[in-house]
C-alpha cells in the first residue's frame, strides 16, 4: 500500500514538472 502511495506521487511530481517545462519553453519562446 506504501508503494502505491509513493508511486502515484512519483507520477503526480513528474506530471507537475513536464507541464512546468512546458510553460517555461513557452516564455523563453516567447521573450526571444
Amino acid at each position: 500500500m506504501k508503494n502505491l502511495i509513493m508511486t502515484m506521487g512519483i507520477m503526480i511530481l513528474f506530471c507537475l514538472l513536464l507541464k512546468f517545462q512546458t510553460e517555461l519553453n513557452i516564455i523563453f519562446v516567447q521573450n526571444i
